[in-house]
Formats: structure tokens, C-alpha cells, sequence
């Protein structure tokens, strides 16, 4: 198992859903970035969501930078920021009960009785919170160069999902994600293609189960002289006719939008009778799950798109041209 991504700028997870803390640590960065407090804590806002379609489990979330940081700004030291974790029960989450569609059994197979989880564990979606405080900074970092990440999701969906909520239910959704200004030429070739990590990244986050680039599936019957990008001058400057292929070419950018399609899966725990089975005894038991879950994963699930786009970014733009092309 790997709790880590990045090359030149590399991000490792730890803690657990239902632990006192939970956290994460950024090697790489150069000193001297600003840390964006006000901007954190939006962003922390988005990902602990609103409303009754989101989760009732409300953490506020309080962070503390350990290491890596003086005066407001980054030292050039690995980054550690830790979270802790307030509002949480472990009574809701029986430990011999695996849910379907969650990790529950496949953590079982590889860990038996000493793995931790209780709730998702060290596979919670909960983990993101330190990705997100860590996101921000990422993100900062582009927009000082113009680059800028947008992710949303259709408002049609948000009304199925009001709907699904109703009967007790769950909604998959798609986020779709649009970078702007990226600089072209930024990526690599076979195994070390933009497209590869990024989407790497994007499959770590909970519920992720599938990734796409500008027309990506929908690609399939599709005629090259229907769909290829074809060249244009635009301002005297080279651009394209369209963007089916989501701005990346050959593993590289190439100097349009990177569009992304992230789909998350329905929340596996809802609120109806379910065929789970019983660690112990090894029978399929019919049991409703209690505990406080989203309604849609992918709600709260853009923000976190959104800052592994940009660490992985931040990453790739380090590759390419130092460190000093951050600051």
C-alpha cells in the first residue's frame, strides 16, 4: 500500500476516519509561499458541505500547521498539517459487519483483525480533509499564474439526488472539471503522462470510479473527421477547433483546457435493508447501516477533485521548470 503521490513534490496521507487526528505531509514545496488561511478555511467549508444532502457528521475542522511553516509562509521543510477529529462515534460502525460496495471486506482479506476500521478507516473519506488544507496551497500557487480550476456538477443531478434522498436512497454523479491557462508542453510520455497522474490522483479520492479527459468514453464509434481537434490561429497565436481530447495530447498539454470527467459511485451506505455479511460467521446477513452519510459523494466530492488536480499540477510544473517557477 502507498500513502504517497508526486515526484519533485510528494504528498503522504495518514490517520483514520475514527482517530484523534488525522493529517497529511507535502515535501517539496520552495519557502516563501503565503499561506492563505481565509482560503483554506472555504475550501474546508465546500468540503464539509450543506444542507440534507450532505453528511450530518459536521467537524470544524481546526487545523494546525506542525512543520513547514514560519512567519505565514513556507519554509522550504516538509509541510505537515494535522486535523483533529471531534465528532465521531464508534458505536455507529459495527466492526464485524462488512457493508457492500465499501471497503469493509477487501480491508478484511488483507488486514484480518488488525486493521483499524472502525467507519472507513485509513480509507474514509474523511482523509481528504488534510488533502484539501493542502489543495489550497496548491492552488494559490497556480493562481499567481493564472492558471485557475473549476469543478461542478449539473443542477439537474442535485435534483435526482433530492430525490434519492427522500426514499432513503443514494445518487452516483459526475464532476466535471475545467483548468484554464496551463501552460503547454507540461506532462511526459507512456508511463508519466499528464493524463496518468492526474488521474492517479483523482481514483485515490473515496468513491472514484472513473476517469475520463474531454470526450473520453464518448469517443467510442466516434469518427476521426468528426471529432479530431484541428488547428486554428487565433490572435496570430496556434489554438484548436474544439477540445475533445481535453488538452493534453501525447501524455502533454497542449495549451487548452484541461477537461476533466471524475464519476463518483451512489454512497454505499443508505438508509434500506441490505445483504451484509458477518465477518465472524461468514453468513450474508440482511442489515440496515446507521451512521450519517451523503446522499451524493460527488457533492462534496468537487472540492477534493479540485486540490489533487492542483498538487498533481504543482508537481508536473516543478518537474519541468525548478522550483524558483513556483515562488
Amino acid at each position: 500500500m502507498s500513502a504517497s503521490f508526486g515526484k519533485s513534490i510528494v504528498v503522504t496521507l495518514f490517520g483514520e476516519s475514527h482517530a484523534k487526528y488525522i493529517g497529511a505531509t507535502i515535501d517539496g514545496l520552495p519557502a516563501n509561499i503565503e499561506i492563505d488561511h481565509n482560503f483554506i478555511a472555504s475550501q474546508l467549508a465546500k468540503r464539509r458541505g450543506k444542507g440534507n444532502l450532505t453528511t450530518s457528521r459536521i467537524e470544524n475542522d481546526e487545523y494546525e500547521f506542525i512543520s513547514g511553516v514560519k512567519n505565514g509562509k513556507t519554509n522550504g521543510n516538509p509541510l505537515t498539517v494535522l486535523i483533529k477529529n471531534e465528532n465521531y462515534n464508534d458505536e455507529e460502525y459495527p466492526l464485524d459487519i462488512a457493508r457492500p460496495s465499501h471497503g469493509d471486506y477487501t480491508n478484511y482479506l488483507v488486514n484480518k483483525e488488525n486493521g483499524e476500521r472502525i467507519g472507513g478507516g485509513y480509507y474514509s473519506g474523511r482523509l481528504t480533509a488534510p488533502i484539501v488544507v493542502l489543495g489550497a496551497i496548491a492552488i494559490s500557487v497556480l493562481k499567481n499564474k493564472n492558471i485557475t480550476i473549476i469543478s461542478k456538477i449539473d443542477d439537474k443531478t442535485l435534483e435526482l439526488v433530492k430525490e434519492a434522498k427522500s426514499n432513503n436512497d443514494s445518487l452516483g454523479a459526475k464532476v466535471v472539471t475545467v483548468v484554464k491557462n496551463f501552460i503547454p508542453g507540461v506532462g511526459g510520455a507512456f508511463f508519466d503522462t499528464l493524463e496518468g497522474n492526474l488521474a492517479n490522483a483523482i481514483f485515490a479520492i473515496p468513491g472514484v470510479k472513473g476517469v475520463s479527459f474531454g470526450l473520453g468514453f464518448d469517443y467510442e464509434l466516434s469518427l476521426g473527421s468528426k471529432v479530431n481537434d484541428e488547428f486554428a490561429l487565433k490572435d496570430n497565436k496556434i489554438a484548436f477547433t474544439s477540445n475533445n481530447c481535453g488538452g493534453i495530447n501525447g501524455g502533454y498539454s497542449n495549451g487548452d483546457d484541461i477537461a476533466i470527467n471524475t464519476i463518483f459511485k451512489p454512497t454505499p451506505s443508505i438508509g434500506k435493508m441490505q445483504k451484509c455479511l458477518d465477518l465472524k460467521t461468514k453468513k450474508v446477513i440482511d442489515y440496515q447501516i446507521n451512521g450519517r452519510h451523503d446522499a451524493c459523494i460527488a457533492i462534496r466530492g468537487q472540492v477534493v477533485v479540485d486540490s489533487v488536480v492542483a498538487l498533481v499540477l504543482i508537481d508536473a510544473l516543478k518537474n519541468k521548470y525548478g522550483e524558483e517557477f513556483l515562488k
